[in-house]
């Protein structure tokens, strides 16, 4: 009786390590200038997590940490990629990183995390935001956004022709993750 109940019980919950599914995951930057929006998009170079899992419902996030190369967010322009990273100081600081410190909450599908971002240099504490959109027996994808200042950052918005096009200090970043069971 005692085995029957353990198996039930480990096909119920597990916490396990997860890995990132970099071509099924990406980050976006949207921003505004005197000029017009603009968007950046681009892959996280790596990602982990330790989850643990009930009965297919997300219960707790023991680490999760993501990457990004700085110059990998990318534009349609060249001269907003380039003013971007040096904006960034890609060359000096060539990693973005997000480390989740708590999990303040898991309600249902959404989840709200505390964590630090720490971009070109700057870490910053944020609070982010989720929702689950899909959870298997091996995989989870979650989706959010994130909103803050660029100066939050101690990062300067990038301007051009002597400040007469400048971008705005708001940024939103969105996020979409997928992350697959470590076997």
């Amino acid at each position: 009786m005692k085995y029957i109940l353990f198996l039930l019980f480990s096909f119920n919950l597990y916490a396990s390590p997860f890995i990132l599914l970099k071509e099924h995951s990406s980050v976006t930057v949207l921003g505004t200038s005197t000029l017009h929006d603009w968007t950046m998009k681009g892959p996280f170079e790596s990602g982990s997590a330790d989850l643990e899992i009930v009965k297919n419902q997300l219960k707790k996030i023991n680490s999760l940490v993501l990457t990004i190369k700085s110059e990998a967010l990318k534009s349609d322009s060249d001269g907003l990629n380039e003013n971007a990273h040096e904006a960034l100081q890609a060359k000096k600081y060539p990693t973005i990183s997000f480390n989740l410190k708590s999990l303040k909450k898991v309600m249902g599908k959404d989840v709200v995390a505390n964590g630090e971002l720490t971009v070109a240099g700057t870490t910053k504490a944020i609070e982010v935001e989720g929702k689950i959109l899909n959870i298997g027996k091996d995989f989870i994808r979650i989706v959010g956004e994130h909103t803050l200042k660029m100066t939050e950052l101690n990062i300067e918005p990038p301007s051009v022709m002597l400040g007469m096009i400048s971008s705005g200090d708001e940024i939103k970043i969105t996020y979409n993750v997928l992350f697959k069971e470590k076997k």
